[in-house]
């Protein structure tokens, strides 16, 4: 999952390493081209956009980015995908899922079956609007309504114009809908069918470089620094929602509880995401 800042969070993908590790091998003048391993279900839209924005710099540096899709590239992740001078994906690879909702933690129902009652004083009708401890107004349901319509359209606009098609076939494709890789090659909305070795190949021919006199190195996952407070929050999160609903550990693994704890968490105080749920 896509999130912001530098989370050392298992499961993620923390946009500010993620970005130091773009901009470090963009600015090394022995690195040709870049391949770009992605699997993931997307996440934070601001995630997302730092990351693409990290791949055109790379471009703009003249190297040629290839992204490799593995069994996920949906939503946030074909988001920052389309920066990209070229996107292969597996016939079995989810991916596309052009869509984007706004999260928002809400502890009203949760309150009210601790019996613990909100109340507070505010200048104007809007002040607490975005209060989690009270329910979504209309007014605020419409605002958010209208931030994910604006962000839905970006997108949209966005692999129109990366990925050279019309728009209105984009949104006629798009709607949240998730595809596989041959799907999506027969859309346009991916370059070809294929896994890391076609990528590397790909890479090479648009870096002109021949065969035999490159090489080809291999960087571990980006490395959050450690953030202990982030783990706290974490924990405490799960065990509140465990006492609250008095979960069965025969449960686990049942429910995908973690991508739930890591969405309510990226959600301060709301958080626009393009995020494909999968269990």
């Amino acid at each position: 999952m896509l999130v912001t800042g530098d989370a050392p969070l298992p499961g993620v993908v923390a946009a500010q390493a993620t970005i130091k590790q773009l901009d470090r091998v963009g600015h090394e003048a022995s690195v040709k081209a870049v391949v770009l391993q992605v699997n993931s279900p997307g996440g934070d839209v601001n995630a997302a956009q730092a990351i693409r924005a990290a791949i055109l710099r790379i471009r703009k540096a003249h190297k040629p980015v290839i992204v490799s899709m593995g069994t996920l590239g949906a939503s946030g992740a074909y988001w920052l995908s389309t920066a990209a001078d070229r996107i292969y994906a597996h016939p079995t690879t989810l991916t596309a899922d052009i869509g984007v909702f706004a999260l928002f933690p809400n502890y009203a129902g949760l309150l009210k079956k601790l019996g613990i009652h909100y109340s507070g004083i505010a200048t104007t009708r809007n002040a607490n609007a975005m209060s989690p401890f009270s329910p979504l107004g209309k007014n605020v349901q419409k605002a958010l309504q209208a931030m994910v319509d604006n962000t839905y359209a970006d997108f949209v606009n966005l692999v129109a114009n990366a990925r050279h098609i019309p728009t209105n076939k984009v949104e006629h494709d798009a709607q949240g809908r998730a595809w596989s890789g041959l799907d999506a090659y027969h859309l346009g909305l991916v370059n070809a069918l294929g896994g890391m070795p076609q990528a590397i190949q790909e890479a090479a021919k648009l870096a002109k470089l021949s065969k035999g006199k490159y090489q080809v190195q291999y960087l571990p996952p980006p490395t959050p620094s450690n953030t202990i407070p982030q783990w706290l929050n974490m924990w405490s999160l799960a065990r509140l929602r465990d006492v609250i609903l008095g979960e069965n550990p025969a449960l686990h693994g049942v429910i995908p509880m973690e991508q739930i704890r890591l969405l309510i968490h990226e959600a301060h105080p709301y958080a626009l995401m393009a995020y494909l749920p999968v269990k």
